[in-house]
C-alpha cells in the first residue's frame, strides 16, 4: 500500500469516526428527549389516575348516601302504605 493510499484510508477512517460520533451524539439527544417526554407522560398519567381515584371515592360516598336515602324513602312509603291500609280497613268497618 502506498503512502497516498494509506493517507486516504486514514482520512476515511477519521471521517467515519467523526460521523459515528455525530450520530452517536444525535442518538443520545433523542434518547434524552424521549426520557424527558416519558417522565412528563408518567407524571401526567399519575395525576390523572389520582384525579380518578379521588372522584371515584366521592362518587362512592354519594352513592352510599343515595342508597341510604332510598332506604329511608322505602321505609316512609311502607309506613304511609300501612296507614292507608288501616284507614281503608277502618272505613270498611264503618
Amino acid at each position: 500500500m502506498t503512502n497516498e493510499e494509506l493517507k486516504k484510508l486514514m482520512e476515511f477512517i477519521v471521517t467515519q469516526q467523526a460521523e459515528f460520533t455525530v450520530k452517536q451524539s444525535q442518538i443520545l439527544d433523542i434518547h434524552f428527549e424521549t426520557a424527558k417526554r416519558q417522565s412528563e407522560f408518567e407524571k401526567l398519567t399519575e395525576n390523572r389516575i389520582q384525579f380518578i381515584i379521588e372522584h371515584q371515592a366521592e362518587f362512592d360516598n354519594k352513592l352510599e348516601k343515595l342508597a341510604d336515602n332510598m332506604k329511608d324513602l322505602i321505609e316512609g312509603l311502607r309506613s304511609v302504605s300501612k296507614r292507608v291500609e288501616t284507614l281503608e280497613d277502618d272505613k270498611k268497618k264503618e
